[in-house]
């Protein structure tokens, strides 16, 4: 007869707690690296974020100016739209709106013409508001442009409507803006519209931005919202996310205060520059933070430099630093910062 012997129940506690012990070993080692991968997905996502609203800032910057500088002794753009005047448009190619101790906003604006010289003369008074614009060159103008008229330092936006060739001289023409479109009032809406007269430039800023042309006009304005970058473009204004988690924002205009071509001095959005001080400006620094979507257990520093102090050859300081501390450390953020040369400014373009 043949003997069973089983496990004594001893011996199944024991087997029991060596397996318990070995799921719990196996546990922590998923948990810590499930742990480590969020964390590095984390770092990834803000790192992408932050290059990519860098990025798309940066496009727009590279462009600032263009097709603006020829009515830069305009401090503002007088502008109708959809039965009511509007807040004037500043003509600077790059404005930073303080927010002291939170995050700034940056406008830029620049213009995309189709063809032929950004602006021209005029060559015919205007006897009433809404009769054609007569102008020396009509080359590359077409139905739809935006074109500004710089009366005396006072500008006002004009929608063309129609471009006619005068019979008598290929390149002269003159440009119809009926009053039936959006941007052409029937009546003088105001002080500064005022009649356009010869001698006058008239910058074509390209088409309006919702016939989704390449060569348009366009004043974007970035800023920082609860859930990211966001920016609100012409002529509605109306905010559009652009890129999530990006939670403050610094900018300093780069100054060439003594005309050599050369940043000597690097400034926050509470110097405001005006039309006579514009071509100073000849770059902007920016930094951004962003953060991690969610929580991570890490020993985040209280605070962190967003922009460095800056100084010149002789050690004076240009440029004062910029620190950013996070309102909850228990996220990941991550700083960037660049520099941006204005070149349209450089090259008064």
């Amino acid at each position: 007869m043949t003997m069973q012997k089983g496990f004594s129940i001893v011996e199944m506690m024991v087997g029991v707690t060596l397996g318990l012990l070995g799921m719990l070993a196996v546990s922590g080692v998923l948990v810590s690296f499930n742990s480590n991968r969020n964390a590095t997905t984390q770092t990834m996502e803000s790192q992408n974020n932050g290059t990519m609203a860098l990025y798309l800032m940066e496009r727009d910057l590279t462009q600032a100016g263009y097709g603006l500088m020829s009515i830069q002794d305009c401090p503002t753009i007088n502008w109708y739209y959809n039965g009511s005047l509007q807040t004037p448009l500043t003509t600077l190619p790059v404005r930073i709106t303080d927010g002291a101790a939170a995050a700034d906003s940056l406008q830029v604006q620049y213009a995309k013409s189709t063809a032929g010289v950004p602006a021209t003369q005029i060559t015919q008074n205007q006897n009433a508001l809404g009769d054609s614009l007569f102008a020396a060159s009509i080359v590359g103008l077409v139905s739809g442009n935006l074109v500004v008229a710089d009366v005396a330092g006072a500008c006002t936006l004009y929608a063309v409507t129609a471009v006619d060739k005068n019979p008598a001289s290929p390149t002269y023409g003159s440009l119809a803006h009926a009053n039936t479109n959006s941007y052409n009032p029937a009546t003088n809406p105001g002080t500064g519209w005022d009649m356009v007269q010869v001698g006058n430039t008239l910058a074509n800023l390209g088409s309006d931005p919702q016939l989704n042309l390449v060569s348009r006009f366009i004043s974007k304005r970035y800023s920082i919202s609860a859930s990211g970058l966001e920016a609100a473009t012409f002529p509605t204004y109306s905010s559009s996310p652009l890129v999530d988690n990006i939670v403050f924002m610094k900018a300093q205009y780069g100054r060439d205060t003594n005309g050599d071509g050369v940043v000597d001095l690097w400034s926050s959005g509470a110097w405001i520059p005006d039309n006579t001080t514009a071509n100073q400006v000849i770059a902007l620094r920016i930094g951004i933070v962003a953060r991690s979507t969610e929580k991570i257990a890490i020993n985040a520093p209280a605070s962190f430099t967003l922009l460095p102090e800056l100084k010149d050859a002789a050690g004076t300081v240009i440029g004062a630093e910029v620190s950013y501390t996070p309102p909850d450390t228990t996220y990941r953020h991550k700083s960037y910062s660049t520099i941006i040369p204005l070149r349209n400014v450089i090259w008064n373009n």
